[in-house]
């Protein structure tokens, strides 16, 4: 039966449920929700959790497993036409332990980020009503690394087991993934239309979003801009791409104060993984390397100034390393600071 609990939500098959002909791989999956069609009056789910994966240098084929998914469920299950989709495991690659380069550094960072902005623009700008009922994704990545793919494996963070000590212990370097998913938690409230040049669509990928700042004598926006610049299939650029950004402000007034600022997440300023492979991956980190790979954490502010926004349309140039993943942040100046932190 639905959850009688408060606040308490069920949801299954939690499989891979792809209709190839209900194969085997995907039996679980349609066994459970053909009896909840059947049995809809006296059982029910409050969402259909599924686990859809990418291929290997194809990470957008997630998108259209899902809405292989949804179609079947649309056309075969109609009872079940009003619960919402998730898919709880939408990793580009699946086998979490399976040693990959990639996964070390900004390159997983980077498709992660591109699989988040696909989903988020499928739901508001697709033709197509599938993908608005796909209403949440999340990534099986919260694994513990072991040795001696500390880095290489689908974890958020590497670790490392120091066994040779003296009571043995354990430490953890933030791998460039984490960082970007806390980067996605800085984005506002409303999405924005954002258009890339025709030339750039296989690796740049973004999203634009507005935050009203509510002042007791006015209202401001922020703009907060979340770029992705990689390639789901290719992994060994390293080539820096110059950039020029275009935003159109109808509601900033001329000769208003904003600050700028960007802050970057790639695989220059940010990749502890390369600081060890350059120290020839030893399996016990010295305090200084471990130091040295903590420096590296966390995304860097690679500029800011503040500017004068004297037209309705802000120019903004800048170089991305590949691969790269900039928060962009564009704020205007307050004579006062009204928030109230506990």
């Amino acid at each position: 039966q639905q959850s009688g609990l408060k606040g308490i939500k069920l949801g299954g098959p939690a499989d891979k449920c792809l209709p190839a002909g209900y194969n085997q791989s995907s039996l679980w999956c349609w066994s459970l929700l053909t009896f909840i069609n059947d049995h809809n009056n006296s059982f029910t789910l409050d969402y259909i959790s599924i686990h859809e994966k990418g291929k290997e240098n194809d990470l957008l084929t997630i998108l259209q497993y899902e809405a292989q998914v949804i179609h079947e469920l649309d056309t075969k299950y109609f009872k079940l036409k009003n619960i919402p989709v998730f898919n709880d495991e939408a990793d580009p690659l699946k086998m979490w332990s399976k040693s990959k380069e990639w996964r070390a550094d900004s390159n997983y960072a980077s498709l992660t980020a591109i699989n988040i902005i696909e989903h988020i623009q499928a739901y508001y700008n697709s033709s197509s009503k599938l993908y608005q009922r796909m209403k949440l994704i999340s990534h099986d990545n919260a694994f513990l690394s072991f040795y001696p793919y500390q880095f290489t494996q689908r974890t958020l963070l590497a670790r490392f087991q120091m066994n040779n000590t003296n009571p043995h212990y354990t430490q953890f370097i933030r791998k460039p993934v984490f960082s970007v998913l806390g980067m996605f938690g800085f984005l506002g409230d409303i999405i924005l239309d954002s258009q890339v040049s025709q030339e750039f669509r296989s690796q740049i990928r973004l999203i634009a979003t507005r935050q009203r700042l509510n002042h007791s004598n006015y209202t401001k926006n922020a703009y907060i801009i979340l770029l992705s610049n990689g390639n789901p299939s290719v992994f060994n650029i390293s080539s820096a791409l110059r950039a020029e950004m275009k935003i159109k402000l109808p509601m900033v007034k001329l000769d208003e104060s904003y600050y700028w600022a960007r802050y970057v997440v790639d695989n220059v300023y940010t990749n502890p993984y390369l600081i060890w492979k350059n120290s020839n991956c030893p399996d016990f980190p010295s305090s200084q390397l471990f130091k040295e790979m903590k420096k590296a954490e966390e995304p860097i502010l690679i500029e800011s100034q503040e500017i004068i926004i004297n037209q309705n349309v802000l120019s903004l140039h800048f170089d991305l390393n590949y691969p790269s993943i900039s928060l962009l942040i564009l704020c205007p100046k307050l004579d006062e600071f009204q928030e109230q932190v506990d």
